[in-house]
């Protein structure tokens, strides 16, 4: 994490307002994207009632090896600021053996700025799955 999303993580864990939420909230944006009211409540909510175990480890080479020969997709946000297209491509590559796709004008929350690119998405792999001889 970069500096200014740690410090703002670190204040929304420790005091998870409102307002702490939706400033979390927007850096996780792509830049200018605004989060919901909804969005900010519930990400309050969370830091309320719910304890974090942060971020999880990465998954044993076991556990990507069963995803062998299935049809995959892996994407993220274009300016997610926790696993962006940097971070992610060679491991996904290495790991999966696909490539990462990229969701332009998108950061960490692509459900909430663009939800119309999931739908994209896994309408590509049900097409894909269909044409399988």
């Amino acid at each position: 994490m970069d500096i200014p999303l740690l410090a703002c993580s670190t204040r929304w864990l420790l005091t998870p307002t409102m307002a702490a939420s939706r400033r979390l909230l927007n850096l996780m944006m792509a830049p200018g994207g605004r989060a919901s009211t909804t969005a900010a409540e519930w990400m309050s909510l969370v830091g309320h009632h719910c304890r974090t175990s942060l971020a999880p480890p990465p998954q044993p080479i076991e556990v990507l090896g069963r995803a062998a020969g299935r049809t995959l997709v892996v994407a993220t946000g274009e300016h997610d600021r926790f696993l962006g297209p940097r971070r992610l491509a060679t491991p996904v590559q290495r790991g999966l053996d696909v490539s990462l796709r990229t969701l332009p004008d998108v950061g960490h929350l692509v459900g909430d700025e663009r939800p119309g690119e999931i739908v994209k998405l896994i309408e590509g792999v049900v097409a894909r799955r269909t044409k399988r001889p």
